[in-house]
């Protein structure tokens, strides 16, 4: 998949903010979100601390939307070529099935991030033959090296 797909389909969008920052719109009807996802099954959420690091996977099936409602997340994509893109609070983004991914906080504040999900997370995935999370190493977890060549954007 070429960038400008990549980058079309991550659909990083600016969400609503209000009240001094202390509201967030996640998301307004479920249109724009049902149209990418399917049907919503999960709504999770994370918190990144500083060094925390998600993902360094991809999906068959699920597909995940992001909105990052505090901080600063750095988002990790692709497959043959990995691009890293900072999305501040305020944002959203998607992930599509079959986009390697990860997320790292190498700030010092915070990041909260509440994602909508096609599939349901089940921790019985990580060691199943049917599993739909595949390992595809980004970034190492216990060091925050990179593993692969990255392009900023």
């Amino acid at each position: 998949m070429e960038l400008d797909e990549l980058l079309k389909s991550l659909d990083i969008q600016s969400l609503n903010v209000c009240c001094a920052g202390n509201l967030i719109e996640v998301a307004r009807g479920t249109k724009h979100i049902a149209k990418r996802l399917g049907r919503i099954n999960q709504v999770t959420a994370h918190i990144f601390p500083n060094g925390k690091i998600g993902g360094s996977h991809y999906h068959h099936t699920k597909k995940e939307y992001f909105a990052v409602c505090g901080g600063t997340i750095d988002l990790y994509f692709g497959m043959q070529e990995i691009y890293k893109k900072t999305i501040p609070s305020g944002s959203s983004f998607f992930i599509d099935s079959s986009i390697a991914h990860a997320l790292h906080n190498p700030y010092m504040e915070n990041a909260f991030l509440v994602e909508l999900s096609n599939v349901e997370f089940d921790p019985s995935n990580l060691h199943n033959p049917k599993k739909d999370v595949y390992s595809f190493p980004i970034i190492d977890k216990d060091t925050q090296k990179l593993l692969r060549k990255i392009h900023n954007l």
